[in-house]
């Protein structure tokens, strides 16, 4: 079943403060990016998530959160560290044409307009294709034993430089590439003191085909959710791909 296939973008928001915008679906957070700059801003966001894979499947459209509110929390709570921000998770059912969906709330004060980006980004990646099953993976990466003190984010980057395609680099942190892992603190240092978010993280080496993973399994592909959630697809085809270029590469830093 073809969840993710011939999607167009779909973030669904509002946001109030320094600057307004009534809930609406657009591409992406570009009214916010044209909004903000590396100077403090304060700002209240309001972000739809749509659950599970329906809404992609049948719409057509790329807002698939795979998580459970606890993991939105938890994805939440790492980016605290970087700067201090209030969030506010809840379940709506029937929203729109009867779907269910995360309705999370962020509030963000004083703090600089490239973490306003950065957050909304992190944000996104739970549910716009292909961060999301880019993220589910990282999830099953880190309950292996040698990940346990690796970050969400750099787990994240590890799996989006094996990735067989190459995202837009507008809507994500860093580029197309295998990213050298940052601490939070250097992650803060970082934002402020740019403008684009594609400079937070720097290159270690080039995506290549030897380092990527596979775009099927049998009649699976990367456009269905089956061949992300199988654990046997994860380790046979996955994982190694992701463990040889952690180690042959970012241990080797």
């Amino acid at each position: 079943m073809k969840d993710f296939q011939f999607l167009d973008y779909h973030t669904e928001y509002s946001c109030k403060g320094a600057f307004k915008k009534d809930m609406d679906v657009e591409a992406c957070f570009s009214f916010v990016f044209r909004h903000t700059d590396e100077e403090n801003v304060s700002e209240e966001y309001e972000v739809i998530l749509y659950k599970g894979t329906d809404f992609s499947r049948e719409k057509h459209h790329s807002n698939s959160c795979l998580f459970t509110k606890k993991q939105i929390r938890n994805h939440l709570r790492q980016a605290q560290g970087i700067y201090p921000f209030d969030f506010y998770i809840t379940e709506v059912t029937n929203w729109g044409d009867g779907y269910n969906v995360f309705k999370v709330r962020l509030k963000l004060t004083n703090v600089p307009g490239t973490f306003h980006k950065y957050l909304l980004t992190w944000l996104r990646y739970m549910y716009e294709y292909p961060y999301n099953v880019i993220l589910y993976d990282a999830y099953k990466l880190k309950k292996d034993p040698c990940f346990r003190f690796t970050s969400m984010s750099d787990l994240f980057n590890l799996v989006l430089g094996c990735f067989n395609e190459n995202p837009r680099d507008i809507h994500q942190i860093a580029r197309n590439q295998v990213s050298k892992t940052m601490l939070k603190r250097d992650i803060r240092e970082k934002l402020q003191n740019i403008k684009m978010l594609n400079n937070v993280y720097d290159k270690l080496k080039n995506k290549g085909n030897n380092n990527q993973i596979p775009n099927e399994d049998g009649d699976l592909t990367t456009s269905d959710f089956e061949f992300w959630e199988s654990d046997d697809i994860f380790e046979r085809r996955r994982k190694p791909v992701y463990m040889n270029v952690y180690k042959e590469v970012i241990k080797k830093k």
